[in-house]
């Protein structure tokens, strides 16, 4: 879910809504995760306390969100670790 909400620079006020997760903040509001179950309205309802609410969506995770959450961060780094071993090995040949 992105909201943006007027004169907001860090998205503080998501403190409010119990399990929600700030995911990043940038010129288009915050982008927020919330887990199965917790209601919109109450990140709405937050958000509005804070200020003027200039933007309110749901937003799909993209297909790299996806793929992180199934195989997980450390994927990255076997890979990588893997890529540096081979690179070792051609180099001590």
């Amino acid at each position: 879910m992105r909201v943006r909400v007027e004169g907001d620079g860090d998205g503080r006020w998501l403190d409010a809504v119990a399990g929600a997760e700030l995911l990043a903040t940038d010129a288009r509001g915050v982008l927020v995760r919330l887990p199965a179950g917790t209601s919109t309205e109450r990140v709405l309802d937050a958000a509005r306390a804070a200020g003027t609410v200039t933007h309110f969506s749901l937003e799909r995770p993209s297909l790299a969100d996806l793929f992180r959450a199934v195989v997980g961060e450390s994927a990255g780094a076997d890979s990588q670790a893997s890529s540096l071993r081979e690179h070792r090995e051609e180099v001590d040949l």
